[in-house]
This record gives structure tokens, sequence and C-alpha cells, in this order.
């Protein structure tokens, strides 16, 4: 036994019927259409979602270049300071060979053989390259009194180190 509901006897007979009341509207006639509201909504809510993307993937790259820029930095400062530690390295090797035992000089001037501070920038710039920073533009060794001072160009930095001399030494 099929329900007047399920067959949709009922459906059709309360969509074609009208009841009138007093007033003479309808009691089931279905009100007018309204104009749909969502209709251009739509196409604007998918405009700012697009727009809403497009800030935020613009907003990830730029903070993604930041961050390259920044590790790049942090990364030539730490080739810049490993290098300049091997060249003081060097020259300090080299001013130590220079002491005479009993010169009686405290705090004898070293003047930086070509050599060495040749030997000095290849030490650098072997660093420099295996820590992932550039090749050192400059390095100049200044005698400062009791310590030398090695000071490295690399990229736009300049990077420095004092190496305290070595006055007399037995041996």
């Amino acid at each position: 036994m099929t329900s007047a509901f399920g067959s949709g006897i009922l459906r059709r007979l309360f969509a074609s019927a009208s009841v009138t009341s007093a007033f003479g509207s309808g009691f089931l006639e279905r009100p007018p259409a309204a104009p749909s509201v969502n209709a251009g909504q739509r196409g604007q809510a998918l405009v700012f979602a697009v727009l809403a993307l497009a800030i935020g993937a613009a907003a990830v790259a730029g903070l993604r270049s930041a961050q390259d820029r920044l590790l790049q930095w942090v990364r030539d400062d730490r080739a810049g300071e490993a290098a300049v530690q091997a060249a003081g390295t060097i020259v300090a090797d080299a001013q130590l060979a220079s002491v005479r035992p009993g010169s009686g000089a405290e705090h004898a001037t070293f003047s930086v053989p070509p050599s060495v501070q040749d030997d000095a920038l290849r030490a650098a710039t072997a660093l420099s390259a295996a820590n992932g920073g550039g090749v050192p533009a400059s390095l100049s060794v200044r005698d400062a009194g009791e310590r030398m001072e090695i000071t490295l160009q690399l990229g736009s930095r300049s990077h420095r180190v004092s190496v305290d001399k070595i006055p007399c030494c037995p041996r």
C-alpha cells in the first residue's frame, strides 16, 4: 500500500491548489520569486578569495626571499671570519719564525714579506670557499705595536682579527 504522499498525488494537488481566504490571498500559493542576492555575490566572493590567495603568495615569496638573503649574509659573515682567522694564523706563524732569541727588542716592528701576505691571502681564499663564501678582494696586515691587525675585505664587508706579537721566546 502506498501512501498519498509517496505517490506524489498530494504534492501535485497542493502545488496546484490555491486556497483563498477572506482577505483574498492564496494560502498555499507560492510567494513571488525574490531577486537572488547570492547570484552576484558568488563572483565577488571568488574574486576576493583569489585576491587573498595572491596576497598570501606574495607575502610567502617575500618572506622566502628575505630568508634567503639573511642566510646568505650569515654564510658570508661566517666565511669571512674563518678566512681572516686563517690569514691571521699564517701571519702569526711568520712573525714567530722571525723572532730572534735575546734580540732585546720587546716588540720589534714586523714587516710582512709579500710571500707571507700572498700565503695568507691564499689560505683565506681557500677557507672562504670551503665555508661557502666568495673570493676575498683584499688583505692588509698592519703592525700596531704589541699586536698585528689583519683586515680582509670579502664582498661588501670587512673582517678583522688582531694577533698578539710574540716578543721573544727561548728555543
